[in-house]
């Protein structure tokens, strides 16, 4: 009764050989140093608590050492089955403790959520069988370079490894395992991508080619700094045209912040609004639930549109770029940009909102003229040619 190592006999059946290490399969091919791979695995063998003889094997286990550790386990589970106590708890593998990681994120942001789903499922289908404290660094780093191999960018496959190291975390925490065993495993290198800015011609170009809900929807994330389902989600009533401000709702934080509603977008709501007569209540743009299938088809449906209008490289979020590089160019105080980004700590921004309302109009009234100026510069420029 113990460990040892057996061959696959069903597959080496022309091979005599009574399943010993040292035993060795001549059809698999030579390891680094010129010996031959073995052709077998460990097993554990025990009698069970009804004295029935079993043997099992455990393709996650690489040496002696490992097998009787685990045959330890099951017969410390055994014996304690025999006094009717708890068995121990087994270290379950990472397919069977996906779940129960996922269904504790279900309650949790919408985009966390998928994000979290999609690296765990990428998880899944390349170490699903490993148990999680055999996710060691060698184990790992080999997942890594398998991702490298099909071409996956290594921004992507940074945040795989931190989704793992986030369930094993909470795997230790649990007790099922003693300590995080890729914790070793560093960060790959990425390169940073260009926060991509408009241009004033690009502005221009963007503001006289487009109309309708896509040109008012451009205007609202090029004034407010404010996010593609941030703006979708606005509505009639979010708008105070009397005191003219705009109430957006953070979805980073859950959060709702105050802006200064400029003169120029007060003016296009208005007439937007008179055109559609809405209820207060109701969205100014979008009548669906604004999930993550509808940001992500405005997304891509706005990304076309640049494209079709020669501004090359530059998605929906670039506006919140622009609109914070433009502040910062126009000489807004940094820590009010971030106040005018919502990146300010969440439990001042009541008191940002009232305290410096009258810096964050100057600083909307400032970007208006901006704009406004790259509108009218080009146009001359146009009747000059």
């Amino acid at each position: 009764m113990g460990t040892r190592f057996i061959k696959y006999l069903d597959k080496c059946k022309e091979i005599k050989c009574n399943g010993r290490k040292g035993n060795y399969c001549p059809k698999l091919p030579k390891k680094k140093n010129g010996d031959k791979k073995a052709c077998g695995r460990w097993a554990i063998e025990f009698f069970d608590e009804n004295h029935i003889w079993r043997q099992v094997s455990f393709k996650d286990i690489a040496s002696r050492s490992e097998a009787a550790r685990r045959h330890s386990l099951i017969i410390g589970d055994r014996e304690r089955g025999r006094l009717d106590l708890p068995k121990l708890r087994g270290i379950p593998t990472l397919t069977q403790y996906a779940k129960k990681y996922l269904d504790a994120c279900k309650n949790e942001k919408e985009n966390t959520r998928l994000s979290k789903t999609r690296a765990v499922n990428t998880l899944i289908n390349h170490l699903g069988d490993y148990h999680l404290d055999r996710l060691n660094f060698v184990v790992v780093s080999k997942f890594i370079r398998e991702r490298q191999e099909v071409g996956s960018k290594n921004s992507t496959i940074n945040e795989d490894i931190a989704k793992l190291k986030a369930m094993l975390y909470r795997a230790m925490r649990e007790g099922i395992i003693n300590t995080i065993p890729c914790r070793d495993v560093k960060k790959l290198k990425t390169v940073e991508s260009r926060k991509r800015i408009l241009t004033p011609g690009e502005i221009h170009t963007m503001l006289t080619k487009t109309t309708g809900k896509d040109r008012l929807i451009i205007l609202t994330a090029l004034f407010t700094g404010a996010r593609l389902n941030e703006v979708l989600s606005l509505t009639w009533k979010d708008i105070d045209f009397t005191r003219g401000l705009v109430s957006i709702m953070q979805t980073k934080t859950g959060k709702p912040i105050t802006l200064p509603l400029s003169t120029f977008l007060k003016n296009e709501l208005m007439n937007y609004q008179k055109q559609n007569t809405p209820g207060e209540s109701s969205r100014i743009f979008e009548s669906k639930k604004i999930d993550y299938n509808v940001a992500s088809s405005y997304s891509r449906s706005f990304r076309r549109l640049f494209k079709n209008l020669c501004i090359a490289d530059f998605s929906f979020h670039c506006l919140r770029h622009t609109f914070a590089s433009l502040q910062l160019e126009l000489g807004t105080n940094p820590v009010l940009t971030k106040e005018l980004l919502g990146h300010s700590n969440i439990n001042m921004t009541m008191v940002y909102t009232h305290t410096n309302i009258e810096g964050k109009k100057h600083a909307i009234h400032a970007l208006t003229e901006y704009i406004q100026n790259a509108i009218n510069e080009t146009n001359t420029q146009t009747v000059a040619m």
